[in-house]
């Protein structure tokens, strides 16, 4: 046999050996069909697609307004940018979520968003929440509160 034609054969083992490794590491690791353990779901949870939005990406642009932990005290307007992210090759997540929950308000909180192009806008009270996304390509964020006591806003991971 010469060594051209063990080639293919020697490629064919490493390979099927690969595969046999994987199956063996699925089953000794894997918990059959109960459900999987804390440590296993706690150390995927990193690897998806979405990243939490935190106020640490909320950069003030404009107005009168105060961050501190996840609150943002806002004194009747302001506007935040949420800068492109996603790293080199944009290999970083595709997406920031976060929840926006007004915890005091005197009045309806305007919450205007303008990502890629297109700006939105919705109304809220106080103990109202919605959920924020943005693309890598970042875009603003822009708070009204009426009246001049502040507004006082969380914002919380999904």
């Amino acid at each position: 046999m010469s060594e051209s034609n063990r080639k293919p054969i020697i490629i064919a083992c490493a390979v099927a050996g690969l595969v046999l490794v994987l199956f063996l590491m699925g089953v000794g690791f894997g918990r059959g069909d109960r459900p999987a353990g804390g440590s296993t779901v706690s150390g995927l949870a990193g690897i998806g697609p979405v990243a939490a939005l935190e106020t640490t990406d909320l950069v003030l642009s404009n107005g009168d307004c105060a961050i501190s932990g996840q609150l943002i005290q806002v004194q009747q307007t302001c506007t935040f940018t949420i800068a492109e992210f996603g790293g080199t090759f944009d290999l970083g997540p595709v997406t920031k979520r976060a929840r926006l929950t007004v915890l005091s308000a005197p009045g309806e909180v305007t919450v205007s968003m303008l990502i890629e192009g297109t700006d939105a806008a919705q109304k809220l009270e106080q103990g109202d929440s919605t959920d924020l996304t943005v693309g890598r390509s970042g875009g603003s964020l822009t708070f009204d509160c009426p009246g001049f006591d502040a507004c006082i806003l969380q914002v919380s991971p999904i």
